[in-house]
């Protein structure tokens, strides 16, 4: 097939010489193909995957941890050492 770079390169604002406009016609060419190729292929399948009949198991890790329970916030702020209106208070690393 025969695919037009040139006009491609021009709209993009690119300068293609002719040996580089040829290699690129071959390579447009052999994506396309590809991709023609790919669209041929028949993706119905007559059995389901193992994987998509599991389930996945119930994670316990957050409901049974304190640090992760409604009132994360406060919990955070109990366990540092300066707070300020709800806030935590850190060393300020920008200099005026």
């Amino acid at each position: 097939m025969d695919y037009n770079v040139k006009t491609i390169a021009n709209l993009a604002h690119i300068n293609l010489s002719d040996e580089r406009d040829a290699m690129l016609q071959q390579d447009f060419g052999n994506i396309l193909e590809y991709v023609n190729t790919l669209s041929d292929l028949n993706l119905e399948s007559e059995t389901i995957p193992e994987y998509h009949t599991q389930t996945l198991r119930q994670d316990i890790g957050f409901t049974d941890n304190p640090r992760f329970s409604d009132n994360v916030k406060q919990n955070i702020i109990a366990e540092m050492p300066l707070t300020e209106g709800g806030y935590l208070v850190v060393k300020s690393v920008l200099k005026k």
